[in-house]
Parts: C-alpha cells; sequence; structure tokens
C-alpha cells in the first residue's frame, strides 16, 4: 500500500524515526533523520541513543518544498564511516496514515 505524502504531491525527502515498539501516530517533538538504516548499532552512532532503545523505524515521505512547515532542522549529524545526516523534530503529530513502519531485527 503506498502512504499519501505530507505536504502533497511534489519533490519528496524520506525521514526517518527510530524508537521503542510503540506503534501509532509520532508525537509532536520528536527526533527524525535522512539516515536511513536497519543496523541498531548504525542507529545508535547516528542518534546517541542506546542500540537496545530501537524496536522500530517509521518512514514518511515529506513534500521537500514544504519540508520547513512540517519539521525544522535541529542539527547535522557527522559520524566517522557514516558521514553526515540532517536531524529534525516535526511541528506536529504525525498520522499513522503517513507513516511505514517495520520492526527492527
Amino acid at each position: 500500500m503506498v502512504k499519501p505524502i505530507l505536504g502533497g504531491p511534489g519533490p519528496t525527502i524520506k525521514l526517518f524515526h527510530y524508537g521503542a515498539a510503540i506503534l501509532g501516530s509520532v508525537r509532536k517533538d520528536s527526533f527524525w533523520t535522512d539516515f536511513e538504516s536497519t543496523n541498531k548499532d548504525d542507529i545508535s552512532r547516528i542518534t546517541g541513543q542506546p542500540a537496545m532503545y530501537f524496536k522500530v523505524r517509521s518512514m514518511v515521505l515529506v513534500n521537500r518544498d514544504k519540508i520547513d512547515f512540517h519539521f525544522r532542522n535541529v542539527a547535522t549529524a557527522m559520524k566517522p564511516g557514516l558521514g553526515a545526516f540532517d536531524e529534525y523534530k516535526n511541528k506536529a503529530e504525525i498520522p499513522v496514515s503517513y507513516l511505514e513502519t517495520m520492526a527492527l531485527p
């Protein structure tokens, strides 16, 4: 099933939220990144949170031209061997209808 694009159709960017096994909408002011991975150790390195915390990965497609309406860029993380990745916080709750969520191995 194809999920709708947050901000409507147009060029998109994928943002990822890594967290506990709480499924559903993602609360306002949650951390997001454009770093895509299923490796908990790499996710831990880029986010600074313990690997054991990460149970699920949620992805949302956001209209690139409207990203500032839905998210604010809070940092750029640069880790050796991983490159540079932007970190964001969502300005409002992201409804589950926009999320593609998967369990992390």
